[in-house]
C-alpha cells in the first residue's frame, strides 16, 4: 500500500540477464518519467518497502528495462518480481485545467446524465488519439464498457464527489 503522497507508477514484471536488470510495466502516461537518478519507493509482494534510485532505463518490448542502485544480481532482481513502484506526488507537474492524473480517475462512479449507474472506472489506457476509460460493473448487463475520453462522451468529472458523468453513444 502506498503512503500518502505516493503514486503507483509501475510494476516489476520480470528480470533480464544476470546483473540485476528489471523488466518494468509502466503505468505512467509517459515512459520519460522513468529517468536516471529518479528516486522510487519499491514495495515487494513480501517484505518492507525500500527507496531506490534509478541507474539506467531503456525501452524494452512493451515495457522498460531498468537498473536500480543496490540491485546488482539476478537473485536480488528476482526477489523484486511483482513489486510495485511508487513516486512522490510532489515530483509530478500539476495537470492542465480539465486534465486529470489517471490514478485520480480509478474508482470514480460512472453515471449517465440521467443518473443511471454504469459502473466504476477500473483502468485507463492510451490510444493514438485519446485515452480510454475501462468501466466495470459486475452486476450490470455488460460487465465492461470502454469509454473514449472525448467531450461528447465524458460530460463531467467531479473528483470531490467521486463521480464521472457520461453520455453513452449508440453502441457503447
Amino acid at each position: 500500500m502506498a503512503d500518502a503522497g505516493e503514486i503507483l507508477i509501475g510494476e516489476i514484471v520480470g528480470v533480464h540477464g544476470i546483473r540485476g536488470n528489471l523488466k518494468v510495466r509502466s503505468y505512467a502516461e509517459s515512459d520519460a518519467l522513468f529517468a536516471p537518478n529518479l528516486t522510487l519507493a519499491v514495495k515487494p509482494v513480501r517484505g518492507a518497502k525500500t527507496v531506490c534510485r534509478v541507474k539506467s532505463v531503456q525501452p524494452h518490448g512493451q515495457g522498460l528495462l531498468m537498473a536500480l542502485e543496490g540491485v546488482d544480481s539476478r537473485g536480488q532482481a528476482e526477489a523484486l518480481r511483482g513489486a510495485a513502484l511508487y513516486i512522490q506526488r510532489c515530483l509530478l507537474a500539476e495537470p492542465q485545467d480539465g486534465a486529470f492524473f489517471w490514478y485520480e480517475l480509478i474508482g470514480l462512479r460512472v453515471l449517465t446524465e440521467k443518473d443511471q449507474y454504469v459502473g466504476k472506472v477500473a483502468a485507463v489506457f492510451q490510444t493514438g488519439s485519446n485515452d480510454v476509460y475501462v468501466v466495470h460493473n459486475p452486476e450490470g448487463e455488460r460487465t465492461e464498457i470502454l469509454l473514449p475520453a472525448i467531450a461528447s462522451v465524458i460530460r463531467e468529472i467531479d473528483l470531490d464527489t467521486g463521480v464521472m458523468r457520461v453520455r453513452l453513444l449508440e453502441g457503447l
